[in-house]
């Protein structure tokens, strides 16, 4: 089994079938990123480039969008959402 968190988060998207992260930004109607924008996970041959694991997206979001010193828009909405419900 694998022992690093990046592996268990990979393998719980792919056997669970969890929303990717282009699902999850057409939900939230924010801008959604391309394959191009994820080329590295291309050579797995599994599709990642398209159906992105959610925590694995969030990351090159903040990358891309603030190069990596705050959270993109997908991962700013997910945090304030979780805030906004505690605070309920």
């Amino acid at each position: 089994l694998p022992t690093a968190l990046p592996q268990r988060n990979l393998l719980r998207h792919l056997t669970w079938q969890l929303p990717s992260g282009q699902s999850i930004a057409r939900e939230l109607n924010a801008p959604v990123l391309g394959g191009t924008d994820f080329a590295e996970l291309r050579d797995y041959r599994l599709g990642l480039e398209h159906h992105t694991p959610l925590w694995y997206y969030v990351l090159r979001e903040a990358a891309l969008a603030t190069g990596g010193q705050r959270l993109g828009p997908v991962g700013a909405r997910i945090v304030a959402e979780v805030i906004v419900g505690l605070l309920k």
